[in-house]
């Protein structure tokens, strides 16, 4: 792939597609060089003459960059009566591909390969970055939130985002006060019962009171979403509930 072009990840999506389609039927017989197809065969959506002239595209960039030329066909071949119809059907326009440099077409086809992986693997991460619990989602590296049709941020450096992240990346999304504090002052150790810290405590109260503002849960007056957060007393902690 020429590096000087920057293809974006739909048009290597594209790529990709034809590439496989005629991969495999080069796999079939190594030593042929010329290979027919319907455009339909190519696993590309072909609705509208827009999306036929895309993949039109795709087969031009392919011929300059991969070492195959290509050739459409739009009609249908003759009937037995030697009738030729014009089609609008897209997907059954004939398309015949020479591969007219096997090394160039090897290298290009394996430089693409590697680019969709690539895609596949930084889309994979970007979706283990967000925690989901029902219909509260969190962006555990940037510390977006979503809670129904309300979209929020605790800021990472925030002990929002610290109690926010412990609680629901705990086991059935429940963590006690004393874990929560240590979250919030780093170094420094809580036991139960909590009367000796009992300003540290309101200090917890506080940030949960600023969670469930920043989710719509407060002020109850302008509620928009109902509180998801519940206070188990004698377990001494919360629990977030997932709906």
């Amino acid at each position: 792939m020429q590096k000087e072009i920057k293809i974006p990840p739909e048009g290597i999506i594209k790529i990709k597609k034809v590439l496989d389609v005629i991969q495999r039927r080069r796999s079939l017989n190594p030593t042929k060089q010329i290979f027919n197809f319907e455009l339909g065969g190519f696993d590309i959506n072909l609705k509208n003459e827009n999306e036929y002239l895309e993949l039109v595209d795709t087969l031009e960039g392919l011929q300059k960059r991969a070492g195959i030329k290509y050739a459409i066909d739009k009609y249908y071949k003759p009937d037995r009566l030697g009738r030729r119809f014009p089609i609008t059907l897209y997907d059954s326009f004939k398309c015949e591909i020479t591969i007219t440099d096997d090394r160039k077409y090897e290298n290009y086809y394996n430089e693409v390969s590697q680019e969709y992986l690539s895609m596949q693997k930084v889309k994979e991460e970007k979706i283990s970055e967000w925690l989901v619990c029902g219909r509260l989602k969190f962006n555990k590296e940037n510390g977006d939130v979503i809670l129904g049709e309300v979209k929020g941020n605790f800021a990472p450096e925030t002990n929002e985002y610290k109690v926010f992240l412990c609680l629901l990346s705990s086991a059935s999304h429940m963590t006690k006060y004393t874990t929560l504090l240590e979250k919030m002052y780093p170094g420094k150790e809580f036991k139960e019962p909590l009367k000796e810290h009992q300003v540290d405590r309101w200090a917890l109260d506080s940030v949960m009171r600023n969670i469930r503002t920043i989710l719509g849960i407060l002020p109850r007056k302008n509620q928009r979403n109902k509180d998801i957060f519940q206070t188990l007393k004698k377990w001494k902690g919360y629990r977030i509930i997932c709906e």
